[in-house]
Protein backbone atom coordinates (compact mmCIF):
# COMPACT_ATOMS: atom_id res chain seq x y z
CA UNK A 1 0.00 0.00 0.00
CA UNK A 2 1.02 3.45 -0.48
CA UNK A 3 0.67 6.22 2.01
CA UNK A 4 2.52 8.99 3.73
CA UNK A 5 4.03 10.39 7.24
CA UNK A 6 3.71 13.60 9.13
CA UNK A 7 7.54 13.68 8.19
CA UNK A 8 5.77 13.87 4.02
CA UNK A 9 6.31 10.43 3.55
CA UNK A 10 4.13 8.50 0.46
CA UNK A 11 4.38 4.77 1.31
CA UNK A 12 3.00 1.66 -0.07
CA UNK A 13 1.94 -1.55 1.80
CA UNK A 14 2.38 -4.89 -0.10
CA UNK A 15 0.77 -8.29 0.52
CA UNK A 16 -1.76 -7.45 3.53
CA UNK A 17 -4.87 -8.33 1.29
CA UNK A 18 -5.72 -11.34 -1.27
CA UNK A 19 -8.21 -11.06 -4.42
CA UNK A 20 -7.54 -12.47 -7.68
CA UNK A 21 -8.52 -10.59 -10.42
CA UNK A 22 -10.10 -11.34 -13.67
CA UNK A 23 -10.75 -8.47 -16.38
CA UNK A 24 -12.87 -8.05 -19.80
CA UNK A 25 -11.76 -6.01 -22.79
CA UNK A 26 -14.78 -3.73 -22.75
CA UNK A 27 -14.26 0.09 -23.82
CA UNK A 28 -15.86 2.76 -22.28
CA UNK A 29 -17.97 5.18 -24.50
CA UNK A 30 -17.32 8.48 -23.08
CA UNK A 31 -14.11 10.50 -21.21
CA UNK A 32 -14.89 9.64 -17.15
CA UNK A 33 -15.45 12.80 -15.49
CA UNK A 34 -12.52 13.94 -12.61
CA UNK A 35 -12.72 16.19 -10.16
CA UNK A 36 -10.20 19.35 -9.10
CA UNK A 37 -7.32 18.01 -7.48
CA UNK A 38 -7.29 19.18 -4.03
CA UNK A 39 -4.07 18.87 -2.04
CA UNK A 40 -4.06 17.16 0.73
CA UNK A 41 -0.56 17.45 1.98
CA UNK A 42 2.84 18.96 1.06
CA UNK A 43 3.25 17.15 -2.77
CA UNK A 44 0.34 14.81 -2.78
CA UNK A 45 -3.10 15.60 -4.30
CA UNK A 46 -6.49 13.64 -4.44
CA UNK A 47 -9.26 14.30 -6.93
CA UNK A 48 -12.33 11.75 -7.41
CA UNK A 49 -13.85 10.56 -10.44
CA UNK A 50 -17.42 9.08 -11.76
CA UNK A 51 -18.16 7.00 -15.19
CA UNK A 52 -20.25 9.83 -17.27
CA UNK A 53 -23.19 8.80 -19.13
CA UNK A 54 -23.00 6.75 -22.26
CA UNK A 55 -19.96 4.66 -19.81
CA UNK A 56 -21.22 0.82 -19.79
CA UNK A 57 -21.21 1.01 -16.08
CA UNK A 58 -21.10 3.64 -12.88
CA UNK A 59 -18.04 3.99 -11.29
CA UNK A 60 -16.80 5.67 -8.25
CA UNK A 61 -12.79 6.25 -8.46
CA UNK A 62 -10.49 7.68 -6.07
CA UNK A 63 -6.65 9.26 -6.96
CA UNK A 64 -3.93 10.04 -5.55
CA UNK A 65 -1.28 12.61 -7.34
CA UNK A 66 2.50 12.42 -5.92
CA UNK A 67 4.89 15.01 -7.01
CA UNK A 68 7.63 12.75 -6.96
CA UNK A 69 10.19 16.20 -7.18
CA UNK A 70 9.27 17.48 -4.17
CA UNK A 71 12.23 16.97 -1.57
CA UNK A 72 9.62 15.96 1.38
CA UNK A 73 8.67 12.82 -0.42
CA UNK A 74 9.42 9.47 0.77
CA UNK A 75 8.67 5.47 -0.02
CA UNK A 76 8.22 2.69 2.04
CA UNK A 77 6.38 -0.39 1.94
CA UNK A 78 5.58 -3.24 4.56
CA UNK A 79 8.86 -4.65 5.74
CA UNK A 80 9.51 -8.39 6.07
CA UNK A 81 9.18 -9.76 9.43
CA UNK A 82 12.15 -11.47 9.89
CA UNK A 83 12.61 -14.95 10.74
CA UNK A 84 8.46 -16.41 10.06
CA UNK A 85 8.56 -18.67 7.14
CA UNK A 86 6.73 -16.05 5.49
CA UNK A 87 7.52 -12.96 4.14
CA UNK A 88 5.22 -10.19 5.86
CA UNK A 89 2.26 -10.12 8.45
CA UNK A 90 -1.53 -9.42 7.36
CA UNK A 91 -2.83 -6.36 8.07
CA UNK A 92 -5.58 -4.00 6.98
CA UNK A 93 -4.38 -0.72 4.83
CA UNK A 94 -5.65 1.65 7.64
CA UNK A 95 -3.58 -0.71 10.29
CA UNK A 96 -0.68 0.08 8.05
CA UNK A 97 -1.17 3.56 8.56
CA UNK A 98 -1.37 3.77 12.25
CA UNK A 99 1.13 1.45 12.88
CA UNK A 100 3.93 3.38 10.92
CA UNK A 101 2.46 6.74 10.89
CA UNK A 102 2.17 7.23 7.53
CA UNK A 103 -0.30 9.78 5.68
CA UNK A 104 -2.21 7.78 2.91
CA UNK A 105 -1.70 4.47 1.73
CA UNK A 106 -3.16 1.85 -0.99
CA UNK A 107 -3.41 -2.21 -1.06
CA UNK A 108 -0.21 -3.53 -3.27
CA UNK A 109 0.74 -6.74 -3.71
CA UNK A 110 -1.18 -9.58 -4.59
CA UNK A 111 -0.55 -12.58 -1.81
CA UNK A 112 -1.42 -16.17 0.05
CA UNK A 113 -2.65 -17.39 2.22
CA UNK A 114 -6.08 -15.37 1.67
CA UNK A 115 -7.74 -13.21 3.44
CA UNK A 116 -7.19 -13.52 7.19
CA UNK A 117 -4.69 -12.58 10.20
CA UNK A 118 -1.29 -14.17 9.79
CA UNK A 119 1.83 -14.45 7.76
CA UNK A 120 1.82 -13.96 4.01
CA UNK A 121 3.59 -14.89 0.95
CA UNK A 122 3.76 -12.32 -1.40
CA UNK A 123 3.09 -12.40 -5.35
CA UNK A 124 6.27 -11.17 -7.31
CA UNK A 125 8.98 -8.30 -5.85
CA UNK A 126 8.44 -6.25 -2.72
CA UNK A 127 11.53 -4.23 -1.38
CA UNK A 128 11.69 -1.85 1.55
CA UNK A 129 13.82 0.63 2.29
CA UNK A 130 16.40 -1.30 0.11
CA UNK A 131 16.37 -4.22 1.40
CA UNK A 132 13.79 -7.41 -0.70
CA UNK A 133 11.42 -8.46 1.16
CA UNK A 134 10.02 -10.93 -1.50
CA UNK A 135 12.26 -11.63 -4.73
CA UNK A 136 11.38 -11.13 -8.38
CA UNK A 137 9.54 -14.63 -8.65
CA UNK A 138 5.99 -14.59 -10.55
CA UNK A 139 3.41 -16.88 -9.75
CA UNK A 140 4.47 -19.59 -12.33
CA UNK A 141 0.60 -20.27 -12.71
CA UNK A 142 -0.99 -17.20 -12.92
CA UNK A 143 1.87 -15.00 -13.39
CA UNK A 144 0.37 -12.43 -10.33
CA UNK A 145 3.63 -10.28 -9.53
CA UNK A 146 4.84 -10.13 -13.42
CA UNK A 147 4.55 -6.57 -13.31
CA UNK A 148 6.72 -4.38 -11.45
CA UNK A 149 6.79 -1.05 -10.11
CA UNK A 150 10.16 0.17 -8.64
CA UNK A 151 11.65 3.31 -7.51
CA UNK A 152 15.40 3.69 -7.50
CA UNK A 153 16.82 5.47 -4.49
CA UNK A 154 14.49 7.81 -3.08
CA UNK A 155 13.09 11.30 -4.60
CA UNK A 156 15.60 14.31 -4.32
CA UNK A 157 18.48 11.86 -4.20
CA UNK A 158 21.05 11.95 -7.16
CA UNK A 159 20.68 8.46 -9.40
CA UNK A 160 16.45 8.52 -8.29
CA UNK A 161 14.13 6.73 -10.94
CA UNK A 162 10.63 5.45 -11.03
CA UNK A 163 9.70 2.70 -13.55
CA UNK A 164 7.63 -0.19 -14.38
CA UNK A 165 9.13 -3.62 -15.61
CA UNK A 166 7.33 -7.28 -17.01
CA UNK A 167 9.32 -9.85 -15.34
CA UNK A 168 9.03 -12.50 -17.85
CA UNK A 169 10.35 -9.89 -20.51
CA UNK A 170 13.24 -8.48 -18.30
CA UNK A 171 14.10 -9.32 -15.29
CA UNK A 172 14.37 -6.33 -13.40
CA UNK A 173 18.46 -5.58 -12.27
CA UNK A 174 17.47 -4.93 -8.24
CA UNK A 175 21.27 -2.77 -7.91
CA UNK A 176 20.06 0.39 -6.46
CA UNK A 177 16.30 -0.19 -5.93
CA UNK A 178 14.68 1.18 -2.64
CA UNK A 179 11.02 0.60 -3.02
CA UNK A 180 8.95 -1.64 -5.52
CA UNK A 181 5.63 -3.48 -5.29
CA UNK A 182 4.28 -6.15 -7.80
CA UNK A 183 1.13 -6.45 -9.71
CA UNK A 184 -1.02 -8.42 -11.92
CA UNK A 185 0.12 -10.66 -15.03
CA UNK A 186 1.39 -7.59 -17.14
CA UNK A 187 1.52 -3.67 -17.68
CA UNK A 188 -2.81 -2.32 -17.95
CA UNK A 189 -0.89 1.04 -19.56
CA UNK A 190 2.41 0.97 -21.77
CA UNK A 191 3.42 4.08 -23.60
CA UNK A 192 0.18 5.68 -23.12
CA UNK A 193 -1.38 2.67 -24.52
CA UNK A 194 -4.27 0.67 -22.55
CA UNK A 195 -4.39 -2.99 -22.26
CA UNK A 196 -7.05 -3.95 -25.21
CA UNK A 197 -7.13 -8.15 -25.06
CA UNK A 198 -8.07 -9.94 -21.07
CA UNK A 199 -10.65 -11.32 -20.26
CA UNK A 200 -12.94 -11.27 -17.17
CA UNK A 201 -15.59 -9.57 -15.72
CA UNK A 202 -15.70 -6.35 -13.71
CA UNK A 203 -14.47 -5.84 -10.39
CA UNK A 204 -12.61 -2.82 -7.69
CA UNK A 205 -9.76 -2.06 -8.85
CA UNK A 206 -6.40 -0.77 -7.15
CA UNK A 207 -3.51 0.29 -9.85
CA UNK A 208 -0.84 3.00 -9.89
CA UNK A 209 1.29 4.38 -12.90
CA UNK A 210 3.93 7.17 -13.36
CA UNK A 211 3.03 10.24 -15.64
CA UNK A 212 5.12 10.32 -19.17
CA UNK A 213 8.13 12.52 -17.81
CA UNK A 214 7.95 10.43 -14.07
CA UNK A 215 7.52 13.61 -12.23
CA UNK A 216 3.89 12.05 -10.86
CA UNK A 217 2.95 8.90 -9.16
CA UNK A 218 -0.37 8.13 -9.65
CA UNK A 219 -2.66 6.03 -7.30
CA UNK A 220 -6.06 4.93 -8.28
CA UNK A 221 -9.06 3.17 -6.42
CA UNK A 222 -11.99 1.85 -8.77
CA UNK A 223 -14.87 0.93 -6.19
CA UNK A 224 -16.82 -2.37 -6.81
CA UNK A 225 -19.54 -4.74 -5.85
CA UNK A 226 -21.92 -1.88 -4.75
CA UNK A 227 -25.11 -1.92 -7.53
CA UNK A 228 -26.64 1.27 -8.50
CA UNK A 229 -23.21 3.10 -7.07
CA UNK A 230 -20.07 1.46 -8.52
CA UNK A 231 -19.72 -1.61 -9.72
CA UNK A 232 -15.91 -1.65 -10.58
CA UNK A 233 -14.28 -1.52 -13.91
CA UNK A 234 -12.64 -4.11 -16.09
CA UNK A 235 -8.90 -3.96 -17.10
CA UNK A 236 -9.07 -1.91 -20.05
CA UNK A 237 -11.27 0.52 -18.14
CA UNK A 238 -9.25 0.66 -14.99
CA UNK A 239 -6.07 1.47 -17.98
CA UNK A 240 -8.10 4.27 -19.49
CA UNK A 241 -8.63 5.76 -15.91
CA UNK A 242 -5.14 5.64 -15.13
CA UNK A 243 -4.49 7.30 -18.88
CA UNK A 244 -7.19 10.06 -18.34
CA UNK A 245 -6.07 11.00 -14.89
CA UNK A 246 -2.10 11.77 -16.37
CA UNK A 247 -0.38 8.10 -16.51
CA UNK A 248 1.64 7.18 -19.25
CA UNK A 249 3.14 3.83 -18.04
CA UNK A 250 1.20 1.69 -15.11
CA UNK A 251 0.37 -1.67 -13.24
CA UNK A 252 -2.84 -3.24 -11.69
CA UNK A 253 -2.46 -4.30 -8.04
CA UNK A 254 -4.36 -6.57 -5.91
CA UNK A 255 -7.82 -5.89 -6.16
CA UNK A 256 -11.26 -6.56 -5.34
CA UNK A 257 -12.21 -6.58 -1.41
CA UNK A 258 -8.09 -5.29 -1.36
CA UNK A 259 -9.24 -2.32 -3.13
CA UNK A 260 -8.48 0.24 -0.48
CA UNK A 261 -7.48 4.19 -0.17
CA UNK A 262 -6.89 5.31 3.40
CA UNK A 263 -5.48 8.65 5.11
CA UNK A 264 -4.22 9.22 8.44
CA UNK A 265 -6.98 11.44 10.37
CA UNK A 266 -3.76 12.96 12.05
CA UNK A 267 -4.42 12.02 15.67
CA UNK A 268 -3.55 8.50 15.76
CA UNK A 269 -5.93 6.99 13.71
CA UNK A 270 -7.03 6.83 9.94
CA UNK A 271 -10.31 7.13 7.60
CA UNK A 272 -11.12 5.80 3.80
CA UNK A 273 -10.89 7.55 1.19
CA UNK A 274 -12.78 4.98 -1.01
CA UNK A 275 -15.62 2.43 -0.55
CA UNK A 276 -15.07 -0.62 0.06
CA UNK A 277 -16.90 -3.33 -1.76
CA UNK A 278 -19.73 -5.57 0.21
CA UNK A 279 -17.61 -7.76 2.29
CA UNK A 280 -16.07 -4.23 3.94
CA UNK A 281 -12.08 -3.93 4.61
CA UNK A 282 -10.69 -7.21 4.57
CA UNK A 283 -10.51 -8.12 8.95
CA UNK A 284 -7.86 -9.86 10.76
CA UNK A 285 -9.30 -12.46 13.38
CA UNK A 286 -9.48 -9.96 16.32
CA UNK A 287 -10.57 -6.74 14.47
CA UNK A 288 -13.02 -4.65 16.76
CA UNK A 289 -15.58 -4.01 14.49
CA UNK A 290 -17.07 -7.46 14.15
CA UNK A 291 -17.47 -7.14 17.72
CA UNK A 292 -19.49 -3.90 16.99
CA UNK A 293 -21.53 -5.31 14.76
CA UNK A 294 -22.64 -8.50 16.65
CA UNK A 295 -23.57 -6.31 19.01
CA UNK A 296 -25.80 -4.19 16.89
CA UNK A 297 -27.49 -6.43 15.07
CA UNK A 298 -30.35 -8.10 17.24
CA UNK A 299 -30.26 -4.10 18.29
CA UNK A 300 -31.30 -3.23 14.80
CA UNK A 301 -33.86 -6.12 13.90
CA UNK A 302 -35.37 -4.41 17.29
CA UNK A 303 -35.64 -0.95 16.13
CA UNK A 304 -37.22 -2.42 12.78
CA UNK A 305 -39.71 -4.47 14.79
CA UNK A 306 -40.99 -1.20 16.90
CA UNK A 307 -40.77 1.35 13.90
CA UNK A 308 -43.55 2.37 12.18
CA UNK A 309 -43.73 2.11 8.34
CA UNK A 310 -43.64 5.77 7.78
CA UNK A 311 -41.00 6.08 10.86
CA UNK A 312 -37.04 7.19 10.22
CA UNK A 313 -33.95 5.93 11.88
CA UNK A 314 -30.81 7.87 12.54
CA UNK A 315 -27.75 6.26 13.26
CA UNK A 316 -24.04 8.69 13.98
CA UNK A 317 -20.93 6.48 13.25
CA UNK A 318 -17.69 7.12 11.91
CA UNK A 319 -16.78 6.69 8.12
CA UNK A 320 -15.69 3.20 8.82
CA UNK A 321 -18.56 2.02 10.11
CA UNK A 322 -21.34 3.62 8.40
CA UNK A 323 -20.53 1.06 5.26
CA UNK A 324 -20.51 -2.00 7.62
CA UNK A 325 -24.01 -0.47 9.07
CA UNK A 326 -24.88 -0.20 5.52
CA UNK A 327 -24.72 -3.78 4.65
CA UNK A 328 -26.15 -4.48 7.49
CA UNK A 329 -29.02 -1.91 7.47
CA UNK A 330 -29.84 -3.62 4.05
CA UNK A 331 -29.98 -6.98 5.55
CA UNK A 332 -32.49 -6.03 8.34
CA UNK A 333 -35.22 -3.34 6.04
Amino acid sequence: MFGSSAAQKLFIISGVVCMVVATLATSATAEPQLSAWTPIYRGVEHATGQAVAGDPRLQEVNVLRVDLQDPTIGLFTTPGNGLDPLETEGQTTRQFIDQYDVQVAVNANFFDPCCGAGSKDLFGLAVSNGTVVSPSQPDPVSSLGNAELFFKTSPGVPGYQPGVNRVFSTPLDLTGINTAVAGSEGLWLKSGVPVSSMAGAPSARTAAGFSRDNRYLYLITIDGEQPGVSVGATAFETSQWLLSVGAWNGVQLDGGGSTTMAQSNGAGGSFLLNSLSVEGERLLGNNPMLAYLTMMAPRLVELRRVLKPTGSLYLHCDPTASHYLKVLLDAVF
